[in-house]
């Protein structure tokens, strides 16, 4: 059999053949070497580029849109009140119908009626006649006192208590009685004077409230 080396190994010195095929392996493995790193590097490039794209689909999901402007809100519901209507003014639970100059109020114990009014230069006054139709607690039959703490006198500006400047030289005579006694089937009648109200505060109404849980009222005017 004839063996014969290539071309490129037929080199005359012997060693020189031999180092010359010890180098070829390292020579081959180069090309390999060279393969692999490629195929590493194409690995890592395809490893970043699913992890980028991974982190779009996340950022897609939970975060800004491609245009940069945060994910839509739903807006919140408001649910539209009615217009509160005002309730028309109605008269208060219990208070008295306003009488008229000359109309009479019949109250436990007492009835009242308003026979006239004046509004001077002095003050205003009314005339009342009170009759004693029972005995409230804590009196006897026949002493029971008429006064003028329980009336009031009412303008658009305020309310007056009676009152009189000088009860001996009172404007308005005979004086409504104040602290007086009476018996019971009694009356008395008077001008009862608020002498702080001037000419041009026009009385409106006029009150009486006492403690026994007697009101009336009566329009002025």
């Amino acid at each position: 059999m004839n063996l014969e080396l290539p071309p490129d190994r037929r080199l005359l010195d012997k060693q020189a053949r031999i180092d010359r095929i010890l180098d070829e392996p390292a020579i081959q493995e180069r090309p390999a070497r060279r393969r692999n790193r490629a195929w590493y590097a194409l690995a890592a490039v395809v490893a970043v580029l699913a992890g980028a794209v991974a982190l779009g689909l996340l950022a897609r999901l939970s975060g800004p849109d491609v245009a940069g402007n945060p994910p839509p809100t739903a807006e919140p519901t408001v649910q539209a009140s009615a217009t509160p209507t005002p309730s028309p003014s109605r008269p208060t639970p219990g208070d008295p119908e306003e009488l008229p100059v000359g109309g009479t109020a019949e109250l436990e114990y007492f009835t009242f009626t308003v026979l006239d009014s004046k509004q001077t230069s002095a003050g205003f006054a009314v005339r009342i006649r009170t009759c004693l139709t029972g005995t409230p607690p804590n009196y006897e039959s026949d002493a029971i006192p008429i006064g003028w703490y329980a009336w009031r006198a009412v303008t658009e500006r305020n309310t007056y208590q009676a009152n009189v400047e000088d009860l001996a030289d009172p404007a308005f005579e005979p004086v409504y009685p104040s602290g007086t006694r009476y018996a019971v089937g009694d009356c008395a009648t008077g001008w009862l004077p608020f002498e702080a109200i001037g000419p041009d505060e026009p009385v409106t109404e006029l009150r009486y409230s006492n403690d026994y849980g007697g009101e009336a009222r009566w329009r002025i005017g």
